[in-house]
Order: structure tokens, then C-alpha cells, then sequence
């Protein structure tokens, strides 16, 4: 049961929508500290996650108690691992708020991930020296 949890909660992660991710400066995955991604997956079942900055999760659906999670981004893969089971999807692009995006995961099936929020990018303020 754990695993199809996971599966559940993977594929909405996949949905969190996605924008280029050199143009804002910051590693991949940065945009989901601290926020939760909805993931509907092929069945109709949405879950949720909510993903850390210290790279814990927590998947969530309806019916099943939460579920603590490891994830990461390596490459262009979004990994999550819980209860012995592991699964990837592709994630080639920072997710957007509310902007759903259809990814595919490394165990053959696809889900619409959908972010409700994202971590606002981090920019260095210009420095202003006197002159003189």
C-alpha cells in the first residue's frame, strides 16, 4: 500500500508546472522549498506533497495517513524515495504556481503535477558604494 502511495504522491509532484531554470539563477528544484505540489494521477486520485529545503517530504492522500518522504533533483530527474520504494520524473523546467505540467516517471506512467506556490527566487541586491 505504501508504494502506491508513493506512486500517487510522485506523480504529484510532477504537476507543479515547470519555467527555465538557468534564466532564474537557482539550482533545480529550489522553487519547492516549502511547498506543496498537487499530483493527479492517471486513475483521477490526487495527492499531495509537500517538499523541504533539508530534502524530506511528506505525501499525502485521501484515505491514507501521511507518508514521510526523501527527494531530490539530479539532472534532469526529480526523485522521490519512501517506505523502500523509489521513483523518478523527467523535470527539465522550474515548476510555475498553479500551472499544471504532464510528466512522465521512470516506472512507465505519467501525472499532472501542479504547484500551488513556489519559493520566490533568490536575487543578490546591487551594491552601492560611495565615491570619492
Amino acid at each position: 500500500m505504501k508504494t502506491a502511495i508513493f506512486t500517487a504522491a510522485a506523480i504529484g509532484i510532477a504537476a507543479m508546472g515547470a519555467t527555465g531554470a538557468a534564466a532564474q539563477g537557482m539550482p533545480m528544484g529550489e522553487e519547492l522549498y516549502g511547498q506543496t505540489v498537487q499530483v493527479r494521477s492517471a486513475d483521477g486520485t490526487v495527492n499531495t506533497i509537500r517538499f523541504m529545503s533539508d530534502g524530506n517530504a511528506v505525501i499525502s492522500g485521501p484515505n491514507v495517513s501521511p507518508v514521510n518522504a526523501k527527494w531530490g533533483v539530479s539532472g534532469n530527474q526529480l526523485c522521490l524515495q519512501a517506505g523502500g520504494a523509489s521513483e523518478c520524473w523527467n523535470y527539465s523546467q522550474r515548476f510555475q504556481a498553479n500551472r499544471p505540467v504532464s510528466l512522465a516517471s521512470s516506472c512507465n506512467t505519467t501525472a499532472q503535477w501542479t504547484a500551488l506556490g513556489v519559493a520566490p527566487t533568490q536575487v543578490a541586491e546591487p551594491v552601492l558604494r560611495e565615491r570619492g
